[in-house]
C-alpha cells in the first residue's frame, strides 16, 4: 500500500487556523466511499487516501491543534478517482476532488456551524511543483508512487493554506 506518511492518533484530535492566527482545529475527517471506485487498480492505488490526507493535513497544521478548535471535513469525489484510471494509465484527465468542510462544533446540533464549504479539484498540472527534484512527469501514471504523493500533498497544502 502506499503510504507516505506514517499516521497516529493524531489524525483524530487535530488543530488548525488560517482564516485567522488563532483558528486551531480539533479534528480532521476524510471521506472516500472507495468501493464507488468500479476498478480493481483505483481502489488498490487510493485504499490508504483517508489516512495519508488526514495525516498530510495534520503535518502541515500541527501548531494550531486544539481540542477546542474546527473540525475539517474532506469528502472525497469517487467519482473523479474513477475517471482518472478510466482514461488509461495516463494523467492528462486525473484529478483528485472533492467538498472542504471547515466547522464550528460538532455538526450534530445546534451548536455544529459551518463556517466555510468550498470544492477543491487538483489536477495533474497542477501537481508538478510536488514531484521529487528531477522527476520526469512526461511519463508518470495515476497509479504510481509518484503522482499519489504529488496529489495527496498538493491537496493537503490547498487545505492547509485556508489557515495562513
Amino acid at each position: 500500500m502506499k503510504r507516505i506518511l506514517m499516521t497516529s492518533a493524531l489524525a483524530t484530535t487535530l488543530t488548525a487556523g488560517s482564516l485567522a492566527a488563532t483558528t486551531t482545529i480539533s479534528d480532521v475527517e476524510v471521506d472516500v466511499d472507495l468501493d464507488a471506485i468500479k476498478t480493481y487498480e483505483a481502489a488498490k492505488a487510493w485504499s490508504e487516501l483517508p489516512t495519508d490526507l488526514a495525516a498530510a493535513l495534520v503535518l502541515r497544521l500541527n501548531d494550531r491543534i486544539d481540542e477546542d478548535g474546527m473540525t475539517v471535513k474532506i469528502d472525497i469525489d469517487e467519482v473523479a478517482l474513477a475517471i482518472s484510471f478510466e482514461s488509461a494509465t495516463g494523467q492528462a484527465e486525473s484529478s483528485l476532488a472533492g467538498r472542504v468542510q471547515l466547522l464550528h462544533g460538532d455538526d450534530t446540533g445546534i451548536e455544529g456551524k459551518k463556517y466555510k464549504t468550498y470544492d477543491l479539484s487538483e489536477t495533474a498540472e497542477q501537481v508538478v511543483a510536488f514531484y521529487p527534484d528531477g522527476f520526469d512527469t512526461k511519463y508518470v501514471a495515476v497509479d504510481s508512487d509518484e503522482y499519489y504523493a504529488a496529489v495527496v500533498s498538493a491537496f493537503a497544502d490547498n487545505v492547509a493554506s485556508q489557515f495562513e
